[in-house]
């Protein structure tokens, strides 16, 4: 980490302590005086591109930076990057990862279908896979994927992939609405919240009907920072060395692992499993990319900001200011997610 959060001025945190800091972060005490000054470019540079959120994890879930001028900033930056060295990217930026409707414990200044779609167009995303936090806690998982499909009829923008329960009896007839009735090429998975191992036979079971329908499985690894998560419902990140050993003895259709961060030795094992694929969205700073993409081929890394939860921009300038080559960029942004499930790239 290049700079702990103690080394930036106090003065200059506590005034744009509303303003500047990229994911509202909420200090447990605060941060001691310094004699460091850093201006106002190379706080949002700094705190967008993860060299403080590293300390801090996913704290920052609430989602921040609502002044104009710091908006301003970040957008130029964005702009800028895009014009100068990505242009065929232009409307072309998928995001894999967003979530629509309400998050039951805070309110998040994106959970309303049209401000998310406008703030992912304004950084260049062309389309985005969405699922429900419906999905996360309600029981009536037929009545929340249809909420969804009708929530993303009315703004094609998004791509709906649909939410189900392994714990639940009726997974099989719920998926089989998805793949037959919705036409959906995704789903998406909260093992942890819905409380199932990877082990377990509707998992394993899950595998081979996604494997025989070309279908996407999704996996939530987490939402929510333990330290930020209301207790009455408070999960761990799902427990992926025994992911890696399901999948090694077990027909494996294409998964991505959402809201992964990074950690070398697991990434490594992760890595050895051909069909799993990768988001960016807890990928920390610019350098992160570099680091995963040492262990992680670039044609398996997708691009995903975990909006509203995070703040789009910063995970868009981390890809943009990460010093990778055009080419992995464009396949991140777009080439790999086109390839992996062309259905969910049409307009």
């Amino acid at each position: 980490m290049s700079r702990s959060i103690h080394e930036v001025d106090n003065k200059h945190l506590k005034n744009n302590y509303h303003k500047v800091h990229a994911n509202a972060i909420h200090y447990p005490h605060p941060p001691k005086p310094c004699h460091a000054m850093i201006n106002r470019r190379k706080t949002i540079a700094t705190l967008t591109s993860g060299a403080i959120t590293t300390s801090l994890d996913f704290r920052s879930t609430a989602y921040a930076v609502n002044d104009d001028e710091n908006q301003g900033e970040l957008q130029q930056t964005i702009s800028g990057e895009a014009a100068a060295g990505h242009p065929s990217l232009k409307d072309q930026r998928i995001d894999t990862n967003v979530t629509l409707f309400k998050w039951p414990f805070r309110k998040l200044p994106l959970d309303q279908t049209d401000k998310l779609e406008n703030k992912l167009r304004a950084i260049g995303i062309a389309r985005a896979w969405a699922g429900s936090f419906e999905g996360v806690f309600q029981r009536d998982i037929e009545g929340v994927n249809q909420r969804l499909v009708d929530e993303c009829a009315n703004h094609p923008f998004f791509l709906p992939v649909g939410s189900i329960n392994l714990s639940q009896p009726s997974w099989g007839k719920d998926l089989n609405r998805c793949i037959v009735h919705h036409q959906m090429h995704a789903i998406r998975l909260y093992p942890t919240y819905h409380q199932y191992s990877f082990d377990s036979w509707s998992f394993r079971e899950l595998l081979k009907i996604a494997k025989e329908n070309r279908l996407l499985i999704q996996i939530a690894t987490t939402l929510e920072d333990t330290r930020t998560q209301n207790q009455l419902t408070a999960r761990a990140d799902a427990k992926l060395e025994q992911l890696s050993a399901t999948l090694t003895s077990n027909p494996q259709s294409s998964i991505q692992l959402l809201n992964y961060r990074p950690a070398e030795k697991m990434t490594k094992l992760l890595a050895e499993h051909e069909r799993l694929y990768f988001d960016t969205a807890r990928v920390d700073g610019t350098d992160g990319l570099k680091q995963i993409l040492h262990h992680v081929p670039e044609e398996r890394l997708f691009f995903g900001t975990h909006a509203p939860f995070l703040i789009p921009e910063a995970s868009m300038i981390r890809i943009l200011e990460s010093g990778i080559h055009t080419q992995a960029i464009d396949k991140i942004l777009h080439r790999n997610a086109a390839h992996l499930s062309p259905h969910m790239t049409k307009s």
